[in-house]
């Protein structure tokens, strides 16, 4: 539903990746969660789409769904209190968003 207010197909219509994430990525991804949507709407659109969680789980799973790639942003082992510091998450994110579009340049 909310991909469909924000218009999100034609937001999309010119992308050659599209990179989306939540907290935790396992088998109930693709199941009615944001990042499932834009899954649909990236196939629909022979778009392949990444995935990026804080934790991820049955990967297989994920990649029968359609997924191109699924990356945990955690750069091994942290504390619960480290991994949900905002200005730490967000390092990790863009450490891992800059590596993926390293694979597509």
């Amino acid at each position: 539903m909310v991909l469909e207010v924000l218009d999100f197909d034609s937001h999309i219509q010119d992308a050659d990746l599209i990179i989306t994430g939540e907290g935790k990525l396992d088998r109930q991804t693709g199941m009615g969660k944001t990042p499932g949507g834009i899954l649909e709407a990236g196939k629909r659109q022979h778009i392949p789409v990444v995935a990026i969680g804080g934790a991820v789980e049955e990967t297989e799973a994920l990649l029968q769904q359609g997924f191109l790639a699924v990356f945990s942003i955690q750069p091994g082992p942290v504390s619960l209190e480290q991994a949900m510091d905002r200005s730490f998450a967000y390092k990790q994110i863009e450490r891992v968003v800059e590596q993926v579009i390293r694979l597509r340049t």
